[in-house]
């Protein structure tokens, strides 16, 4: 009889992976696999996927299946750790691939797939890229040996920012996990390790262990979640009062364009490198057409333009200050129920890389017409730009919470929620502030990775 093998995997969105690699490359040609086993994900997206504080249906919860957490497809891909060997497929290289596509995101399907039984390697992707995939699948259908990529060559493959979207799911993948098939049915996830029985899939063998495969997502999210205006912006001078700020468009910039699929050990790819044969590549960091071009002190170099990080404002929202308010005020003025929809990013901790400074780190961009009163005088200032460096704790203000978010700037599966304290007239510039600007960062951290932003801008 033909020996069968299942895995049941249990997802859960938000952690982190580690994995090994492998020997030296032998071109050797893999003989035949003949499959003694069959490997079966199934997907528990409704109650087991979860996510916290998602910015689509502000499910703080987690029992919602927002869009943000849905697996749309899933990927995994077998690396040998000793089941291929005999076929000259090297040890931490591609062995087997298997894809799915969901019609429900909210289901629980099954992928199967006939493999070898005896030690491998797992990885899980959601909501993989098409170019990727197509790279995978011609690495996995190579016969030569040295042709099949090894687990550090699939973790560091690019993954598009343009394909960070709704109707493609955001990706994700698991860590790297050491497994061992046995005859029968494998659980992974689903209890303590051994003979156990799964509801609705009757008794197996678990041979992971209790905690559910976590999935980890490449991108962070920033989202605008209101504005302080302060009627006087400034103690020192009682008679410079703030009327009214219109705002009519919301951007992101220097967005890197791609990262990787993951990272292990020493070796970190999720953040790929701006540069191209030693110089700043141009294409390699996004920002919104109009803005391509510009250059200052928190921006070098061209960049490519992508409108879909501009968010232009219709209809404008106007924001009036409270009487009496002063740079003391914690309320804010106006608060970002749907104006403004969040914007997915890829990690950017390096900003640009070998230049001293605040070069090219991610910036949240606020635009829009500032009016105040000197005495009896109106002045009204068009086309004023006030720019947050992200997570920044050199522009003044504090970071709290969490240790590991304090220093850092953009960091995968995190959600920055940013409120902008307006202190004056801003610049016109959004890449260079005005002699007298400053931003001040205060920063909460909340559950799962959540970290709120307050800045003032002069």
């Amino acid at each position: 009889m033909k020996l069968k093998s299942y895995f049941l995997i249990t997802l859960i969105v938000c952690a982190f992976f580690s994995c090994s690699d492998n020997d030296d490359p032998v071109s050797l040609a893999i003989t035949p696999v003949v499959p003694d086993a069959t490997l079966s994900l199934a997907v528990q997206t409704d109650n087991r996927v979860k996510t916290k504080g998602g910015f689509i249906d502000d499910d703080v919860t987690g029992t919602t299946t927002t869009w943000d957490c849905q697996v749309k497809t899933l990927t995994a891909v077998v690396f040998n750790d000793g089941a291929y060997s005999d076929n000259n497929i090297r040890v931490g290289t591609i062995a087997a691939l298997f894809t799915h596509n969901y019609e429900n995101p909210t289901s629980a399907p099954v992928i199967e797939g006939e493999v070898m039984s005896g030690k491998v390697n797992l990885l899980l992707i959601a909501n993989l890229d098409a170019d990727v995939l197509d790279q995978l699948t011609a690495s996995v259908n190579s016969t030569v040996s040295s042709a099949r990529l090894t687990v550090a060559d699939v973790l560091k493959l690019a993954t598009p920012l343009s394909s960070e979207t709704k109707e493609k799911g955001l990706t994700m993948s698991s860590e790297v996990l050491n497994v061992e098939l046995v005859a029968g049915t494998n659980f992974v996830g689903f209890g303590e390790k051994g003979t156990i029985t799964v509801e609705g899939y009757g008794a197996g063998t678990e041979i992971y262990g209790n905690n559910p495969v976590e999935l980890t997502r490449t991108v962070a999210a920033i989202n605008l979640e209101g504005v302080l205006l302060p009627e006087t912006p400034d103690d020192g001078n009682p008679e410079y009062k703030n009327v009214s700020f219109t705002l009519d468009s919301v951007f992101v910039a220097n967005v890197k364009s791609t990262a990787g699929i993951g990272t292990y050990g020493d070796v970190k790819t999720i953040e790929q490198s701006p540069l191209a044969n030693g110089a700043l590549d141009p294409t390699y960091y996004l920002a919104p057409v109009n803005f391509t071009s510009y250059v200052g002190t928190y921006k070098t170099g061209e960049a490519k333009g992508d409108n879909s990080m501009l968010r232009v404002l219709d209809p404008v929202q106007i924001i009036e200050a409270r009487t009496g308010t002063n740079v003391n005020t914690t309320t804010p003025d106006w608060k970002n129920t749907s104006a403004v929809a969040p914007c997915y990013v890829y990690p950017n901790q390096n900003g640009e890389t070998n230049v001293e400074g605040k070069h090219n780190y991610t910036l949240l961009v606020l635009r829009g017409t500032y009016r105040y009163k000197i005495g009896d005088d109106v002045v009204t200032e068009n086309n004023r730009y006030y720019t947050v460096i992200v997570n920044d704790g050199r522009q003044g203000g504090t970071i709290e919470g969490d240790e590991g978010k304090k220093a850092v700037h953009i960091q995968r599966n995190t959600k920055y929620r940013v409120t902008v304290q307006i202190l004056g007239s801003g610049s016109d510039d959004p890449f260079t502030p005005a002699a007298f600007a400053h931003v001040a960062a205060q920063v909460k951290v909340a559950d799962w990775n959540v970290i709120e932003i307050d800045e003032e801008v002069d």
